[in-house]
């Protein structure tokens, strides 16, 4: 099967964020970071590698990579105004925050995701109380 490359970039970005990461298969997730990194990506696979990367980066201990990668994600992803792009973005740059001791911007932050996210989850539960 075909994939134009716009989509294949957004597949293979997509992939390594939802899947790769969060099973620690890191080795695989950087494999697919170079073939993306240096060309101009549609906003959605641009938040999605900038989360990949900078979170990887975080994890090896590269203060000055990942400071950069998450500096830029986070305006990004807030911007969008889309939880799908948002809480990714939290699920790497609260951490960051917190590790560094960057703890009024992580305080900051929260608040902020908080505002722009209310009440625009994908799914709600309902639960008997809310009936």
């Amino acid at each position: 099967m075909y994939l134009h490359p716009v989509d294949r970039a957004y597949l293979e970005v997509s992939v390594a964020m939802w899947l790769l990461v969060p099973s620690a298969r890191w080795t695989e997730a950087d494999a697919v970071l170079p073939d993306y990194g240096d060309r101009g990506l549609a906003m959605s696979t641009q938040l999605s590698h900038l989360t990949v990367a900078g979170g990887l980066a975080f994890r090896r201990g590269e203060a000055h990579e990942s400071k950069q990668l998450l500096e830029e994600l986070r305006p990004l992803a807030l911007a969008s105004g889309e939880p799908q792009r948002i809480i990714p973005m939290a699920g790497v740059v609260l951490p960051w925050l917190a590790r560094t001791g960057e703890l009024e911007e992580l305080r900051s932050l929260t608040n902020e995701i908080l505002a722009v996210a209310d009440r625009q989850w994908p799914a709600r539960a309902r639960w008997p109380s809310q009936s």
